[in-house]
């Protein structure tokens, strides 16, 4: 994940350790429009020239002051994919922007670096380069593993082999600091394959189950509050209710609650919705149940609510396109599902999207697919 963002409107160089989310000191969220600098200033055509932002005196950069921003950028430019060495057209890129002294600020004759090659392995490029082409061999065997199972893998593997704060079994979330603990040990991709090819920590962290509340709708924070109220009573919906659950990363806390859609609001909103999916769960367990009653083999066989909804949706999909299927509900899985897909693909002539769309459209898409359950429902007991 690149520590480095340039602000295009600013012109200031933000430096954001890991995925946190972007604030100033006073933990406002900056909304100036931010770049990763490493991968903007490696591209071929760049969109800037000399005059489109400030340029400070060269008397300003110090060599201490180059030394560790030169660092930083190389460390992003290594985290690319490819990883991109600090060349002479990079350091321009960066001079145009107003955040590096020019290129021949590192000639021999200015008395600080004996040239570029100098400058480079003063600060440890070479070596940051070769050792992130170690760590790809290291990535191959995480490329079969879906996210979840990636981030499940991730958080077992801490617990067993690394020693987690206060020796507590250790739930989550995952931080760049357990990532690159990890990685030292062999037990985990590198940051950059994590960024680039499994969406970030954010994405591992959602799998399981830790919000990224910064990514978050309006429509995001009244299904909290729902969720809240479900799991913990009407009355739950309270300031330190909600900041005890934040506390513990299951969502956001009251004063951004507050900042977004003001609390009053919040409560009537999340009650409402509340009240509408206690509403339509009530009559979507006695359509399913009465279309089961009506329609399945009798056998003494104990069926749970999840088994009849997919009966449901299996059949009346299937009688939707004209297939005669079994009533026995012992004969369908996830793979006779998957089959009936494959045959109304090739005997209907139907495409998976269109398909999806008439499951919506006759209400069984949810029976069939319904979504994944929250992996850390907002309950209040289990934290106390």
């Amino acid at each position: 994940m690149p520590h480095l963002f340039f602000g295009v409107e600013s012109g200031i160089v933000y430096d954001f350790p890991g995925n946190e989310v972007p604030v100033d000191t006073s933990g406002r969220v900056i909304t100036d429009q931010m770049i990763p600098l490493a991968e903007f200033v490696a591209k071929q055509v760049f969109p800037f020239e000399k005059g489109d932002y400030p340029l400070p005196e060269r008397s300003m950069w110090s060599t201490e002051m180059v030394m560790k921003l030169g660092r930083k950028v190389v460390e992003d430019l290594a985290e690319l994919n490819p990883p991109v060495a600090l060349t002479k057209p990079i350091i321009n890129h960066l001079y145009v922007l107003g955040i590096f002294p020019h290129s021949t600020y590192f000639l021999s004759e200015e008395g600080r670096f004996n040239g570029l090659t100098d400058f480079r392995s003063q600060i440890g490029a070479q070596e940051l380069i070769q050792n992130v082409r170690q760590m790809h061999d290291r990535n191959i065997e995480y490329g079969n593993l879906s996210v979840d199972e990636l981030a499940e893998l991730l958080l077992d593997r801490y617990n067993a082999h690394i020693k987690p704060p206060r020796k507590k079994h250790y739930q989550g979330p995952l931080t760049t600091e357990v990532i690159r603990e990890l990685n030292q040990a062999g037990l985990a991709p590198s940051d950059n394959y994590i960024h680039v090819h499994r969406g970030g920590l954010r994405r591992l962290n959602e799998a399981l189950g830790f919000p990224d509340i910064y990514s978050w709708t309006d429509e995001d924070f009244i299904a909290y509050g729902a969720d809240v109220i479900r799991y913990n009573g009407k009355s739950s919906l309270t300031v330190d209710t909600i900041n005890t659950l934040a506390s513990y990363n299951y969502g956001p806390r009251y004063g951004t609650i507050r900042t977004r859609l003001g609390w009053n609001t919040f409560i009537q909103l999340a009650t409402k919705e509340y009240e509408r999916q206690d509403i339509a769960s009530q009559t979507y367990h006695r359509i399913v149940t009465d279309y089961y009653a009506e329609h399945a083999a009798k056998s003494g066989a104990k069926v749970t609510f999840d088994e009849m909804a997919i009966y449901r949706g299996f059949h009346i999909l299937a009688e939707h396109y004209g297939i005669s299927k079994s009533k026995d509900i012992r004969q369908i899985s996830q793979g006779a599902i998957e089959g009936l897909k494959r045959q109304i693909y090739s005997e209907r002539h139907v495409s998976e999207a269109e398909l999806e769309t008439n499951a919506i459209m006759i209400q069984v898409y949810d029976d069939l697919w319904p979504l994944a359950k929250r992996k850390r429902p907002p309950i209040l007991s289990m934290i106390k």
